[in-house]
């Protein structure tokens, strides 16, 4: 089964990179919502398959001569059928410098951030952080920050810079299944949990939404102002706290 299961990914990653692959009939990418739930599906933490088990059917079974154009490496096809999910901006995909242990972690390593990243500390001083609505009416400013990654965090001179975070039915799924990864896998420097946590802190009631929303940091496609309050709240409630908080530094 774990063999089918990996030619299958393998096919699915070849077409969806070159259209002249598939079929007319091609019952995956005819159908409006299939590429959709196969990536919500491929994601989730109990579906994942060692990715050398991958490398190991593609170097056996995908040759360039025979598709007749340049063939991308393995990772390369896999984050470019995930990318349009993960609202990232990055083109390409720096695969030298991390291990890939399966899909879900090919995810997990995308989001990285890849610029300097803040030193984990302990998490004394974590409940002291207060809502972003409390931050903003003692003369904290929120605004949207450029870089192309969700994660990447900067607070600069009383401005809090957060990149924009898209709230949707399918990233939801997607951050649930990375945080369970990191929590069970990563120990410490868990950089998505402690920012969710973090946004916990910030989102404590529908005011702060609206006011991340007017920011245009949070872009909500999953209900009201409420919903994504209580979609925060019931999140944090859910996350084991780690013993090393990675965003501490930017927000006590």
């Amino acid at each position: 089964m774990l063999l089918v299961d990996g030619c299958f990914m393998l096919e699915l990653f070849l077409r969806f990179s070159m259209a002249d692959l598939r079929l007319q009939d091609d019952p995956v990418f005819n159908t409006t919502w299939m590429v959709l739930t196969l990536r919500r599906d491929l994601a989730l933490l109990q579906n994942q398959i060692p990715f050398f088990v991958l490398e190991w059917l593609f170097k056996l079974t995908v040759k360039p001569s025979a598709i007749g154009q340049s063939l991308p490496s393995l990772p390369e096809l896999a984050f470019n059928f995930f990318k349009q999910a993960l609202y990232i901006d990055k083109e390409t995909l720096d695969i030298s410098r991390r291990t890939v242990p399966h899909l879900l972690g090919l995810i997990h390593n995308s989001y990285l951030p890849s610029s300097s990243r803040p030193n984990p500390r302990g998490r004394g001083g974590w409940e002291f952080i207060h809502c972003s609505s409390v931050l903003h009416d003692n003369g904290i400013e929120f605004e949207r920050d450029a870089t192309n990654n969700p994660f990447d965090l900067k607070f600069e001179k009383g401005v809090f810079k957060i990149p924009p975070l898209r709230i949707h039915d399918s990233t939801v799924s997607l951050f649930q299944n990375l945080i369970a990864y990191e929590q069970r896998f990563h120990g410490s420097q868990q950089y998505i949990t402690s920012y969710f946590l973090l946004m916990d802190r910030l989102i404590d009631t529908p005011s702060d939404v609206e006011l991340l929303v007017q920011r245009r940091i949070l872009e909500n496609d999953f209900g009201g102002w409420e919903d994504v309050s209580a979609f925060f709240n019931i999140f944090g409630l859910a996350i084991r706290l780690p013993a090393e908080m990675v965003w501490l530094d930017l927000a006590c």
